[in-house]
């Protein structure tokens, strides 16, 4: 019978009785716990009495440690190592980094490290392809502050590691990775399991939960599987340094006082799926590599992604307030909801190349668009029976003098957010180079859909442009008129009737005729379209 990790259940009892020397109730429970791993047939089985070790209060197992790691070094058939409960007490670790080993934990098993080094060590080599398929777990890790990291894994693949780390050195990290490729952790680390441990100089709190890192040029952390994590009330919850395509599948990385996740600017390409963020004092999640995605998991307090990560996806998950800095590229935000509480957390999208689809504030009730242009170019409006501009033979363009004008009439589509600001903008420019300036004016009507049109223009202008001074020749110049803000009934399919023209300056006036390239409206968008093909 093959288990799931693609190895066949043993057909025969692959422990010694004589050799584990239990009474049968003993042997049983531990027999029964090992069917519960997936091992292989032919692996030689030892407990780590048989060195020597003692779950003793004062007894140092690091010399038994280190023996047991000589016999699984020295196996010709795989080596299996069992601890039995109880609260095993050393001063150094030894690398137990050996292919095909298996440490496993039969019940509580308690690991006191009282070294200043790393509490445990699996250590694949600093160069050289490393180690492969271990099994290792269920260990309770108790560091103190003054230690190193509560578990040091490098350079080890396709393997499975279970740990719970409750203390290690306080400007290090309760796991830290290396080099780890296609490995299966089941971690935690959490205040809230009595707090950190505390030998008595102080609590050993960790300043990161996990440290992704790499272990050198090319050789990041990559395609790891954390099932459940659970990280709490650690400085930060996981930093992944230089990681790639790690996968997180639920648990928590909440009450860390300064950021939940954070993603380096080297990592790519990591996912986090359906985790719980709360009350992390800075940042729930701090993105700053490319192309990762959060995907349902969701947030208390803020995620932001800063100037330089692009085409990171957020999808799906109730949040708070999310933030996408100036420099940030392609971010993809869609089919989630942002202030969730209703306490004015906001999207703020500073951004380029933001994607915003089916985003929803619940604070609001309201959706969260994008914005696109309603389009006017010049050859389709129309002239009125004076007024009329100048056309340029030579570039197919209108020159507008002072007092000329057009006319032109929309829509407001089915993807428009009904009720949102409309922003109108001329393109233009001078066709000589000189100083002064160029007064453009909007005058429009409503016509509400089964109600009568409005009786009277409403008048909007500006001569300040936004995108160059227009004081060269044929240079783009942009001018942005006052918001158009809807009142009373609007809906879509409503029209707009607008008269555009060149008028008079209150400043300086240029004094030739100015080029009207495009009149456009920008508009907020909250849906691809409607349902309904009348009313949204």
């Amino acid at each position: 019978m093959i288990g799931p990790l693609g190895y066949p259940y043993p057909s025969s009892p692959a422990v010694d009785k004589d050799i584990l020397r239990y009474t049968n109730q003993e042997y049983t429970k531990l027999y029964d716990a090992i069917q519960d791993f997936v091992i292989r047939d032919g692996y030689n089985y030892k407990r780590i009495e048989d060195f020597g070790a003692k779950p003793e209060t004062g007894f140092d197992n690091t010399a038994a440690f280190a023996e047991a790691v000589e016999w699984a070094n020295a196996e010709t058939n795989p080596a299996g190592l069992i601890f039995g409960p109880g609260i095993w007490e050393y001063d150094e670790s030894p690398n137990w980094a050996v292919d095909n080993f298996q440490i496993l934990a039969n019940g509580a098993v308690r690991l006191r490290y009282s070294g200043t080094g790393d509490a445990f060590i699996i250590d694949g080599g600093a160069a050289g392809a490393g180690i492969t398929n271990m099994f290792v777990g269920r260990f309770l890790i108790e560091a103190h502050d003054g230690a190193g990291d509560g578990v040091y894994i490098r350079a080890v693949h396709r393997s499975f590691f279970s740990f719970n780390v409750r203390g290690c050195g306080t400007t290090q990290a309760a796991l830290r990775t290396e080099w780890c490729v296609i490995d299966e952790f089941q971690f935690t680390t959490s205040v809230n399991e009595g707090g950190w441990y505390n030998d008595g100089s102080g609590a050993a709190k960790p300043l990161y939960g996990a440290y992704l890192d790499k272990r050198g040029a090319g050789e990041a952390t990559s395609y790891c599987t954390f099932l459940n994590p659970i990280i709490e009330g650690t400085d930060t919850g996981c930093l992944i340094q230089d990681g790639i395509g790690n996968n997180f599948y639920g648990g928590t990385m909440e009450a860390c006082t300064n950021i939940g996740l954070d993603i380096g600017s080297a990592s790519l390409w990591n996912k986090c799926y359906g985790a719980d963020f709360e009350a992390n004092t800075n940042h729930d999640i701090y993105i700053q590599g490319d192309n990762n995605h959060i995907n349902g998991s969701d947030t208390l307090e803020l995620i932001t992604v800063i100037s330089g990560a692009q085409g990171n996806q957020i999808t799906g998950g109730s949040h708070s307030q999310i933030t996408i800095n100036s420099g940030a590229s392609a971010t993809d935000l869609s089919h989630l909801t942002i202030n969730r509480f209703g306490d004015a957390s906001t999207l703020t999208d500073n951004g380029t190349g933001t994607h915003v689809d089916h985003v929803y504030d619940f604070g609001n009730d309201e959706w969260i668009g994008h914005w696109d242009d309603l389009r006017f170019p010049v050859a389709n409006l129309k002239a009125g029976a004076s007024g009329v501009p100048t056309w340029d033979n030579t570039n197919g363009l209108q020159e507008f003098s002072i007092g000329d004008y057009l006319f032109c009439q929309v829509q407001l589509p089915h993807a428009w957010k009904i009720g949102s600001t409309l922003k109108p903008h001329v393109h233009w420019c001078k066709i000589t180079s000189a100083a002064n300036l160029v007064r453009w004016q909007i005058e429009y009507k409503w016509a509400k859909i089964g109600q009568v049109m409005d009786a009277a223009f409403t008048t909007i202008a500006d001569e300040t442009p936004d995108v160059s001074d227009g004081d060269t020749a044929y240079q783009h110049a942009l001018t942005a008129l006052p918001d158009i803000v809807p009142a009373g009934d609007v809906d879509i399919s409503d029209m707009l009737i607008i008269k555009i023209s060149r008028v008079a300056t209150v400043g300086a006036s240029y004094g030739t005729r100015a080029v009207l390239f495009e009149f456009d409206i920008h508009i907020q968008t909250d849906t691809d379209g409607s349902l309904a093909e009348f009313e949204k």
